[in-house]
């Protein structure tokens, strides 16, 4: 049997980013679901005149099935979209939100789990409001109709510090601030996985993302290493003191079948 992954996140695109290596080296392993909160209409246009504001959402919603199809899993991922206001979440009730990812973790019945940390990567309060009620949920279900285990995206501290030392002074901007990249300690990461086997598929994917391209292209062209390279995990649930990181998601997890990944 597969392993079923559920990935809950705030945006289409957010799942790229973040995973889109270990879904193409999985990709015949997986029944994947990724649920995202928004359609992300309040987002950039990198063309206004190729698409009106109003449509961005729908369009955005193509663009993430374009994306599936580059990375190689589209027949084996349901592409989910909940069609809360976009850059809004803090304002959805969150009794509500959290009552939704519970509603889609019992439909599911995922064995991994992964969304958001405190951090939300970037600081982004719509990425932190998701992982919020993500966790909520799992912990709400726990232990008896609980996934194995839940996951929160990360990105080490020490790649945080070399990405923003090789920015120069009309660059990025500062960590902590809207849209920047924010590390997490290197001794709480549980996995990293080293995605530069698959970079130029995970690179078309995020390409498929037309309207998003101006936030591609905003981070200088030597430092998209800070994507491309690596994939790294916080192990949330359950936690755990990291000894060593393993070098990929689904080693250790309970299979369905009962034994180990």
């Amino acid at each position: 049997m597969k392993t079923k992954l559920l990935g809950v996140f705030a945006h289409p695109d957010d799942d790229v980013y973040t995973l889109g290596a270990t879904l193409i080296a999985h990709r015949d392993d997986l029944e994947t679901t990724l649920a995202f909160a928004t359609s992300g209409e309040a987002g950039p246009i990198t063309d206004p005149k190729a698409v009106a504001r109003e449509e961005l959402g729908a369009v955005r919603e193509q663009e993430q099935r374009a994306a599936m199809e580059a990375l190689g899993v589209a027949r084996s991922t349901d592409s989910r979209f909940l069609r809360l206001p976009d850059y809004y979440l803090p304002d959805v009730p969150f009794e509500d939100f959290v009552r939704q990812i519970t509603d889609l973790l019992l439909e599911v019945r995922p064995d991994v789990v992964v969304t958001f940390g405190p951090d939300g990567m970037t600081s982004h309060h719509d990425h932190i409001r998701v992982g919020e009620a993500t966790t909520a949920a799992f912990d709400r279900l726990a232990p008896d109709d609980a996934a194995s285990s839940l996951f929160h995206v990360a990105l080490p501290r020490a790649d945080i510090d070399r990405f923003y030392a090789g920015l120069d002074e009309a660059g990025y901007g500062d960590e902590g601030e809207l849209f920047n990249v924010a590390g997490v300690p290197d001794d709480r990461i549980a996995v990293r996985f080293d995605a530069r086997p698959y970079l130029p598929t995970k690179l078309e994917a995020i390409l498929a993302h037309r309207t998003q391209l101006c936030e591609w292209e905003r981070i200088p062209e030597p430092l998209r290493w800070i994507y491309l390279n690596e994939e790294a995990f916080v192990q949330a649930r359950p936690q755990l003191d990291v000894v060593e990181p393993r070098t990929d998601l689904f080693v250790g997890i309970a299979a369905p079948d009962g034994g180990r990944a």
